[in-house]
C-alpha cells in the first residue's frame, strides 16, 4: 500500500470564488476533484471498453483516493474497486473541489492503482497529465509517468482548476484484457485565492507592476489625474471621448526622459489567468486612448506608440508580434495607439502571464502639444476560449447596415451623443405594425438595456433610456425587428 503523509484540512470551492487586489494568495488545504468527465480507451487488444465496464466508472477517481493497491475487486461491482481505469489511450477530465496552486512542497499528487505495487519494469502503465485554469486551455506538467507521481505546477500556469488524465501506456505490453492506466484520485495541497472567471469570459490585467512615469514632451511633469496605473486593469472602455478629469479611463505612461539612462513611460501588467497562444488568431487586443481619435487615422497623424514584451515570471522579457489597426512601419513589437498582439512567436511556450509596455512615441512629432504624455494605456481584452472574437478595432465587428424604406425601421436617431445618464432613441417606422427591440450593447457584446416597443406604421417613436448606472465609454445602440437591424455608436461620458 502506498500512502501520502502530507494531509491537510479540506477546503470548500465556494470560499474561494472571490475577486483579488493582486496576486493571489494561498492556504494549505486538502483539495480533491468534485467531478470528472470520461473519454474511454480501449483495451490492449483494441476493443473498445464499454461506459458499462465495472472497472471503468469515473466515480471511483472523485473524491478522496483510496490509496491502496490491495485487492478487493468484485467482477461486475464497481463498489469492489477504487479508481476508474482509462483504457489504452483514454483520459479522465477532473474538476478540482477548488482552484490550487504551487506550494513549498509537491503541489499535487495522482494516485493509481496497480495490485501488489508491481515494479515500473514489471507492470508498465503510464500517463500523461495536464492541468487547466479555464477546462479548454491545458499546459502539460508531466509528459510520462508510471503508476503513482507527485507533480508541481509550472509558472507558466501557477495555479489550475481542472486536471486531465491520459494513458500512454503501450498496449503491447499488456494481455489482450488489460485496461490501462487506473485512477484512484487526484489530491492537491494549496488552494489559490482567485477570482474564477465564466468560461469563454473575456478578461484584462488584474494587477499592475513597476509603473515608471515618464515626462511631458517639454520635459516636464504632467498631471496627477492621467497617472492612475490601475485604470490599465480590468476590461478597457475603448473610449476615445474626451472627459474632464474625474472621468479618464486610461493612464499616461508619459515619454522617456533623454537626460537619464534609467527606462520610464513604462508599466507592466499581470495576469491571473495564464494567456495562451490562440491558433489562426490575434490574441491580444490593445486599447489606447486618443481623444477624438477613429480606427482610419493615420500613424504620423498623432504617432503614439509604445512596445510590447511578453513573460512569464516577470523577469525575461521577449518581444511580442504586434498588428496596429492602422499599418505603419514603427519597428517590430511596437504598436501606434490601438492594435493586436500575437504571442505564438514570440514566448518560447506559447504563453504568458505579464506584459510589459514601454513608451516609443515621436517626441519630436510636431504633432504633440509641449504639454503631451505620450501612450495612454485604457486596457486589454483577452479572448480565451472558445476562439470566437470578433472584435476587430473599436466596433468594426457590428453590422451598422442601411436599411432601405421598405423594411421596418425605416431610419433611427441617437441623441445626445456624447450622453451624460439618458439618450434620446427616435425611430421612424416604415410600411408595417412590429415590435421594435432597442438594445444598448457593450464593448464585449453583453446587453446593457433591453426595451420592447410595438408602433405602427408610418410612425415616428421617441424612447428615452436611462444610462445612469452605465459606465462610461463606448456602446452601441440597436433597432431591430422581423429580421431587420441597424445599429449606431454613442459615448457615454
Amino acid at each position: 500500500m502506498r500512502t501520502l503523509t502530507k494531509f491537510r484540512t479540506p477546503i470548500l470551492a465556494s470560499a474561494f470564488a472571490v475577486a483579488l487586489s493582486g496576486a493571489f494568495n494561498t492556504t494549505e488545504a486538502q483539495i480533491y476533484a468534485s467531478s470528472a468527465d470520461q473519454n474511454l480507451g480501449t483495451f490492449a487488444n483494441g476493443n473498445p471498453i464499454p461506459a458499462s465496464f465495472f472497472r471503468a466508472q469515473k466515480f471511483n477517481a472523485v473524491g478522496e483516493p483510496g490509496r491502496t493497491d490491495v485487492s478487493t475487486e468484485v467482477s461486475g461491482n464497481p463498489n469492489s474497486v477504487n479508481f476508474s481505469s482509462l483504457g489504452f489511450g483514454g483520459s479522465l477530465t477532473l474538476t478540482m473541489e477548488a482552484p490550487f496552486t504551487q506550494c513549498e512542497g509537491p503541489d499535487g499528487y495522482v494516485h493509481e492503482t496497480s495490485y501488489n505495487t508491481p515494479s515500473c519494469n514489471t507492470w508498465k502503465e503510464f500517463a500523461k497529465l495536464e492541468v487547466s485554469q479555464d477546462g479548454c486551455n491545458w499546459y502539460t506538467v508531466v509528459e510520462s509517468a508510471c503508476q503513482d507521481f507527485a507533480f508541481d505546477l509550472p509558472n507558466e500556469m501557477p495555479w489550475a482548476l481542472y486536471v486531465r488524465i491520459t494513458d500512454v501506456s503501450n498496449p503491447n505490453h499488456f494481455s489482450g484484457g488489460a485496461d490501462g492506466w487506473d485512477l484512484d484520485g487526484v489530491e492537491a495541497f494549496c488552494a489559490a485565492n482567485v477570482e474564477l472567471l465564466p468560461p469563454g469570459a473575456p478578461f484584462g490585467a488584474s494587477a499592475y507592476e513597476n509603473y515608471i512615469v515618464g515626462t511631458a514632451k517639454n520635459g516636464g511633469s504632467f498631471t496627477a489625474a492621467r497617472k492612475v496605473p490601475t485604470r490599465a486593469l480590468g476590461l478597457p472602455q475603448m473610449s476615445d471621448a474626451s472627459t474632464n478629469a474625474a472621468n479618464y479611463v486610461f493612464v499616461s505612461l508619459g515619454f522617456d526622459n533623454p537626460q537619464t539612462n534609467d527606462v520610464e513611460g513604462q508599466i507592466t501588467l499581470k495576469f491571473d489567468y495564464t494567456v495562451f497562444d490562440r491558433a489562426g488568431t490575434w490574441d491580444i487586443d490593445v486599447y489606447e486612448t486618443t481623444f477624438g481619435d477613429n480606427i482610419n487615422r493615420p500613424c504620423s497623424n498623432y504617432p503614439e506608440i509604445a512596445k510590447f514584451e511578453g513573460s512569464v515570471d516577470g523577469n525575461t522579457w521577449y518581444l511580442l508580434e504586434a498588428a496596429s489597426v492602422e499599418p505603419a512601419s514603427i519597428g517590430q513589437g511596437r504598436l501606434c495607439r490601438d492594435g493586436k498582439l500575437e504571442i505564438g512567436n514570440a514566448m518560447p511556450n506559447g504563453v504568458l502571464r505579464y506584459l510589459r509596455i514601454t513608451d516609443e512615441s515621436e517626441r519630436s512629432s510636431n504633432r504633440f502639444p509641449g504639454n503631451a504624455d505620450g501612450y495612454d494605456v485604457d486596457g486589454v481584452i483577452v479572448f480565451p476560449c472558445p476562439t470566437d472574437e470578433t472584435g476587430g478595432g473599436k466596433f468594426t465587428f457590428y453590422d451598422e447596415n442601411n436599411v432601405p424604406d421598405e423594411e421596418p425601421v425605416a431610419n433611427f436617431g441617437v441623441y445626445p451623443n456624447p450622453a451624460q445618464n439618458f439618450i434620446n432613441i427616435a425611430i421612424e417606422t416604415a410600411a408595417q405594425n412590429e415590435n421594435y427591440i432597442i438594445r444598448v450593447v457593450d464593448v464585449v457584446g453583453r446587453t446593457i438595456v433591453s426595451e420592447t416597443v410595438n408602433a405602427g406604421r408610418n410612425a415616428e417613436i421617441l424612447r428615452e433610456v436611462n444610462l445612469t448606472e452605465v459606465p462610461a465609454g463606448i456602446y452601441m445602440v440597436s433597432v431591430e425587428t422581423n429580421g431587420s437591424k441597424m445599429t449606431k455608436k454613442i459615448v457615454k461620458n
